[in-house]
């Protein structure tokens, strides 16, 4: 929600810059998290297997996705080394588990 509501904020702290394309970045995704999370809810109140196996791949394409766009931008220029680190250490973890599933 925070990555939704205060954009301006989180590109400040992220080191990118302050214009609309940096919030509404955020904001996209801020509400790909919101979403994936209510998936993730979803299929642990169902326990099928098969929606389970498919919001742990969703979710491991979505950081795989991170870590690459984080990766681009900061090989571009457009990205801080301390967002690029941030991304890839929250994603990694993520990313793990959700291959363990």
């Amino acid at each position: 929600m925070a990555a939704i509501l205060g954009a301006r904020p989180g590109a400040a702290v992220l080191g990118m810059p302050l214009d609309r394309r940096s919030a509404w970045g955020l904001r996209l995704f801020g509400v790909r998290e919101l979403v994936l999370a209510l998936g993730l809810a979803r299929a642990y109140r169902s326990r099928e297997a098969g929606e389970v196996a498919l919001m742990a791949d969703l979710v491991s394409a979505s950081q795989l996705g991170d870590m690459a766009v984080a990766g681009t931008l900061l090989w571009r220029g457009e990205f801080s080394r301390r967002a690029a680190a941030l991304v890839w250490l929250g994603a990694l973890p993520t990313l793990l588990v959700s291959l363990r599933l």
